[in-house]
């Protein structure tokens, strides 16, 4: 909640920091320059024919998000790094779900294929739903958000912050 002259704001905390980390992956991958960890032990991810072919496909958007892919064998492939924000263990699925979002869009627009694929990055590592933010967290997480063009939506079309007024607030309390 955050008081307003108009009001009360009210804020989807997840929902902000997916519409903030999606805004940042679209600038690493729109200007090639996706931040990588590397990973200590590289993890093979076994896949259809489907998810080899689309992975070779979309294998530079992928370098650009901050994924380091090498063809392993004929049906896998290596993950030696991962975007910096996105856990280690969750390589993985989060690969699986990129590869599940670009094939939903079923286009080959590459730009089609930057949104679904930063889409699919931010819902992977914005903060949980349990997570409770520090005050700090809170402030930092608005003013980024904020800072944004669109912000009341997130890529997906879901409300971000609702402004309830006073006129709304007073008839609730009277």
């Amino acid at each position: 909640m955050l008081p307003t002259n108009a009001g009360l704001m009210l804020v989807h905390y997840r929902r902000a920091h997916i519409k903030v980390l999606y805004e940042q992956y679209m600038r690493q991958m729109t200007t090639g320059k996706g931040v990588s960890q590397q990973l200590l032990f590289p993890e093979v991810v076994d896949m259809s024919a489907d998810e080899m072919v689309l992975t070779e496909a979309i294998a530079n958007d992928l370098r650009a998000a901050g994924f380091e892919l090498d063809q392993f064998s004929k049906n896998a492939y290596s993950i030696s790094g991962v975007p910096a924000l996105l856990n280690v263990q969750d390589a993985r699925d989060a690969l699986h779900n990129i590869l599940h979002a670009v094939r939903e869009t079923g286009t080959s627009a590459s730009d089609h294929w930057h949104r679904q694929i930063a889409l699919s990055l931010a819902k992977d590592t914005a903060i949980p739903y349990s997570k409770n933010l520090t005050d700090d967290e809170a402030k930092h997480l608005l003013n980024e958000l904020f800072e944004l063009p669109d912000y009341r939506l997130t890529p997906d079309g879901k409300t971000i912050c609702v402004l309830v007024s006073d006129s709304d607030l007073q008839r609730k309390f009277s």
